[in-house]
């Protein structure tokens, strides 16, 4: 059977409302007397879980940058066919223009 050792020692302030929020933790699930290598593998497999939500954020993110890049490209697109497309229009507006001035002579 597996020892179990008290939590003690002299630690910082912030180690040590760490190790109470664990303790608390276990003491919440119900679990009473936790072995180092229970307490161990409870940490290990929630900094893994956690390292493995931040690779996944990481990856959507890259996703969104690549997105957003294309969509900005896209919008100088369009905002250039829409220049072209005003242009056009007015050009059209100013021969409509001058044809009707041309048959008022």
């Amino acid at each position: 059977m597996e020892k179990r050792y008290p939590v003690s020692g002299r630690f910082g302030q912030e180690e040590w409302n760490r190790l109470s929020e664990l303790l608390e933790f276990f003491n919440g699930e119900s679990i009473g007397d936790v072995s180092i290598n229970d307490g161990l593998k409870v940490c290990v497999n929630h900094t893994y879980e956690t390292f493995h939500d931040f690779k996944e954020m990481v990856e959507e993110v890259g996703h969104l940058k690549s997105e957003n890049c294309k969509l900005k490209n896209r919008v100088k697109e369009l905002e250039e066919k829409h220049k072209e497309i005003k242009t056009g229009i007015m050009e059209l507006n100013r021969m409509i223009l001058k044809t009707e001035y041309n048959s008022c002579l």
